[in-house]
């Protein structure tokens, strides 16, 4: 009796061990950030507005307006070290650094053109400069001295992610310093099944 007495407490307290174990690494895992927030995994993100004009200019309608063309096939998808996506024939591609206080990068962000692989889809006149905006928007840093003015070591524009609805993702750049009456830069997307 003695020895079954001992079993049974020495499981409760193993099990307590082990899930502080697993806390741990838990809370190691999220402190590392290489674990994509849920509400952006598992979901493909279409491009539904694009603001990229200079705060001078910000807020015009040119600048933001997409046609419906291109938003159904501009689209991204985020992993929890890699983004992948397309703006038509251009492939998107690059690294995924998830930041505290909801803060993302997207350090070696290219597009490339894939018309002509196997499987590969046919350009239309504006992929390759909405890719180029797209990249230069999420993937390039406009500080001359490697600093994006957030602490960040240069090389991608720190970008704050949110999301306004369920079914809504709103990426906006961390590094602009918009007056009242301007616009920031930022990519609205929304969530396709």
């Amino acid at each position: 009796m003695n020895r079954s007495t001992t079993r049974t407490t020495h499981r409760p307290v193993l099990r307590t061990a082990l899930g502080g174990v697993v806390l741990a690494g838990s809370v190691l895992l999220a402190s590392c950030g290489s674990d994509i927030p849920g509400e952006l995994a598992d979901i493909r993100w279409q491009v539904g507005r694009v603001e990229d004009a200079a705060l001078v200019d910000s807020g015009t309608a040119v600048a933001s307006s997409l046609s419906q063309t291109d938003q159904a096939r501009t689209w991204i998808a985020l992993g929890g070290s890699t983004i992948t996506g397309a703006a038509g024939c251009m492939a998107l591609s690059g690294d995924v650094e998830w930041l505290d206080n909801d803060r993302v990068r997207f350090p070696g962000l290219t597009a490339r053109d894939i018309s002509g692989d196997p499987g590969g889809t046919d350009c239309l006149p504006n992929d390759s400069s909405l890719a180029d905006r797209l990249v230069t928007l999420l993937g390039e840093s406009d500080g001359d001295d490697g600093e994006n003015g957030d602490g960040s070591d240069g090389g991608a524009p720190v970008l704050r992610w949110s999301t306004p609805a369920e079914d809504e993702l709103r990426l906006t750049r961390t590094d602009d310093d918009p007056s009242n009456w301007q616009t920031g830069r930022f990519v609205e997307f929304l969530a396709t099944p």
